[in-house]
């Protein structure tokens, strides 16, 4: 029996170092080798592309981040302007109310004017008026960008005082 055991262990032997299977195993570990190297250098070339587009990524969330901020300041002096603008309305629509009220109050009184000097004195209130309400609107703010009036070469339109008042 040790003879056919041993004559077993020989041809087992002999067939597992069969020079056909190593060539083979050879070349499979070679495939395995060049397989696992091209990987390495793949995933290289990935993680350095990964690190540019992270980097990409963040310069992106630095301009959006500006730019909201950028947009949220504009919107905060957008506001200001208007609150101006409309603070400087109010005080306009209040003259020209005293004053209609002055000239229906002149209408009144012109019906009944008998003399030169109540008609002259009338006259003066007039201009008296109209001067007011040059000042009072020579020194506003019409478009809210904070250049008054009488300085602001586009008093319609807001605009920065580097560009004396208009709009750039």
């Amino acid at each position: 029996m040790k003879k056919v055991f041993l004559g077993l262990t020989l041809l087992v032997t002999a067939a597992c170092t069969n020079p056909s299977m190593e060539r083979g195993f050879e070349s499979l570990n070679k495939s395995l080798t060049e397989l696992t190297e091209s990987a390495g250098v793949t995933f290289a070339g990935l993680n350095e592309q990964m690190t540019e587009i992270t980097a990409q990524l963040e310069e992106i969330s630095k301009d959006v981040t500006e730019y909201v901020e950028v947009t949220e300041a504009n919107r905060l002096a957008n506001e200001a302007a208007v609150a101006r603008m409309q603070a400087t309305l109010d005080a306009l629509n209040e003259q020209v109310a005293a004053m209609i009220v002055q000239v229906q109050e002149m209408t009144v009184t012109a019906e009944g004017v008998s003399t030169k000097q109540m008609f002259i004195d009338m006259i003066a209130t007039v201009q008296g008026m109209h001067e007011s309400l040059q000042l009072l609107l020579n020194t506003s703010d019409v478009d809210g960008d904070g250049i008054m009036y009488k300085d602001d070469e586009c008093p319609q339109y807001a605009g920065p005082a580097s560009n004396n008042g208009c709009p750039e």
